[in-house]
């Protein structure tokens, strides 16, 4: 049963990565727009405001290692310590 069910969640994930867009146009170009600004922009204009953009993109280079790490870390605790795929919490996911 748990192979079953490990096998379904492998299958569904093969699914998703297979669906999802090229990202190698960002390496040469950042997005004019992220689905969370698009978020902002709709709730200003829902609230009446006219939406600001206040950006500007940096180099991951120009970023501290430690504020890098903190983002990493806070989405998988373990991610310097598997190859992409933490089977340890997958696991935990399908049981």
């Amino acid at each position: 049963m748990a192979v079953g069910v490990l096998v379904l969640g492998v299958g569904i994930a093969v699914a998703t990565f297979a669906g999802l867009p090229d990202p190698s146009a960002l390496a040469k170009e950042n997005p004019k727009t992220t689905a969370l600004m698009e978020q902002r922009a709709s709730e200003a204009r829902e609230a009446g405001r006219k939406p600001r953009r206040r950006q500007q993109w940096v180099p991951l280079s120009a970023v501290s290692k430690p504020a890098v790490d903190a983002v990493l870390l806070s989405e998988d605790a373990s991610f310097y310590l598997h190859d992409g795929v933490d089977t340890v919490e997958l696991a935990h996911a399908v049981s």
